[in-house]
């Protein structure tokens, strides 16, 4: 251990905001390794002592323009566009990029002296902005603010898009990532459609985030709707501006349409459901074939032919499961394991829904479809979206069983070909699309402890032992 932190009040930040007075914090190799109300048996190289005061994660800035420091007193009380037009633009002109670093530099002295650790930049000079960043060892996202004013137009030419593109071969990823490159659009106001396609453009081919001012003033913001007929925020989204992460700086005048440009629903069925379909499809054809290799067969069952008995099975094979499985697996039981992270949380319900199954091919499509609905349920802290894409995955299962007991063969066989073979296809093409415009499966959960000390605990073994008794004794009396 390098570091120990002693007999100091810790502010977690974890799921349960615990505040830990009089704790030991230990940091080994710039990491935290030791965090307890007790003191550690290992030795540190250094003690802090801690007493009075407190310890607790950084600030972050998430919208900054670090070398804009000096600039500060040049005018106030005034209209954005006075400021910026008559006594910024000007004075920046005459910065070079050995003054821009002097002036990120005292920015970032003035950061750290209370805590902001972590800031998001946007301005120009970036090369100079990046290597006060590095000499500095705070962590940022920096941007090459762009602007085009009716000026002829050429990506490759143009002085700012060369930049941004230099700044992010050079610098992306410095560090282990202490420092990271974004896309940026200064604003609707200060550019046009040419400059948002082209920086959109190389933000999704890139895996870029995006930095934009947005409807910062009441006269910006109405001035867009006259000239356009759109918000800002409805403009730029038209022109691909927010199909990657972005961060979208001020949003002083948003209306309520622009919100779910902003702030998109936490699931998308666009995407969760072929996700889900290709993800059970897949399940389906390896445990298939997982089957017919061990000697393992599945339990048929053959349908009514039609009228109130087919509907009957329909409930009961489609709807009731739907509901009853996710109140019980993605709310009750991951409900109850929350606590314990999101990891432990969507895969134990899972693996006890596999072996609810009490079938290898099943259990297999079971498992794989729980950990998604697992997730689904943590994303976005329902099970309404589950018990949807349940009762549709239901559904296309009870249409194959009635084609084979009722449709031609060859109806049949195509019909369990392109789910089998298309859905999975369509899910990873639609998978590396989201991927690429920033998507990440791990955003919005929780950490927690490890999955593994949930899987040993003494309920959830007495659990799978009880179903792996009743799967057994369950195949002994068909």
């Amino acid at each position: 251990m390098d570091t120990l932190f002693a007999n100091v009040t810790v502010v977690t930040m974890d799921e349960d905001l615990r505040v830990l007075f009089s704790a030991f914090v230990g940091v080994t190799e710039g990491k935290i390794s030791y965090l307890s109300r007790k003191a550690p048996e290992e030795k540190p190289k250094k003690i802090v002592n801690g007493e009075g005061m407190v310890l607790m994660p950084g600030l972050i800035n998430c919208h900054t323009h670090l070398a804009m420091s000096p600039l500060r007193g040049y005018a106030d009380d005034c209209e954005l566009s006075v400021w910026l037009n008559d006594h910024i633009f000007p004075r920046e002109e005459r910065m070079d990029g050995r003054c821009v670093k002097a002036a990120t530099l005292l920015s970032i002295a003035e950061c750290l002296r209370f805590g902001t650790t972590s800031v998001s930049d946007m301005y120009d000079h970036c090369d100079e902005i990046a290597q006060a960043v590095a000499e500095s060892g705070i962590k940022a996202n920096l941007s090459r603010g762009t602007t085009l004013f009716g000026e002829e137009f050429d990506v490759e030419k143009h002085s700012g898009c060369r930049e941004m593109m230099e700044l992010k071969e050079k610098w992306d990823g410095f560090d282990n990532g202490r420092i990271r490159v974004d896309a940026s659009i200064h604003a609707e106001y200060t550019s046009d459609h040419r400059l948002w396609d082209a920086v959109s453009e190389y933000a999704i081919n890139e895996h870029l985030g995006m930095h934009v001012h947005l409807s910062e003033t009441q006269a910006e913001h109405e001035a867009c709707k006259e000239k356009y007929g759109l918000t800002p925020a409805q403009l730029l989204d038209c022109h691909h501006v927010f199909d990657v992460r972005a961060a979208a700086a001020h949003c002083v005048w948003l209306e309520p349409e622009d919100m779910r440009v902003v702030l998109p629903a936490p699931w998308s069925p666009s995407l969760c459901l072929p996700l889900f379909l290709g993800v059970a499809n897949a399940g389906n054809l390896f445990g298939s074939l997982l089957a017919r290799m061990t000697g393992a067969t599945s339990a048929g069952s053959l349908l009514p032919s039609g009228g109130s008995a087919l509907l009957l099975c329909f409930i009961s094979l489609c709807i009731v499961p739907a509901i009853v499985e996710e109140l019980f697996f993605r709310g009750a039981l991951q409900g109850l394991m929350r606590p314990s992270g999101s990891a432990p949380a969507i895969f134990a319900p899972a693996l006890l829904f596999a072996l609810l199954h009490l079938d290898l091919a099943q259990g297999i499509t079971a498992f794989l479809c729980g950990l998604f609905l697992g997730w689904l349920a943590e994303r976005t802290g329902s099970i309404l979206p589950g018990m949807l894409l349940h009762f549709v995955n239901n559904s296309l299962a009870f249409l194959s069983l009635y084609l084979r007991s009722y449709a031609p063969a060859n109806a049949a066989m195509a019909y369990d070909l392109f789910l089998l073979i298309a859905t999975p296809l369509l899910a990873l093409w639609l998978l590396w699309r989201a991927r690429g415009q920033g998507f990440r499966f791990s955003a919005g959960l929780r950490p927690g402890v490890e999955p593994q000390t949930v899987f040993s605990s003494p309920a959830y073994t007495v659990a799978v032992v009880f179903l792996v008794v009743l799967a057994v004794y369950t195949r002994q009396l068909r």
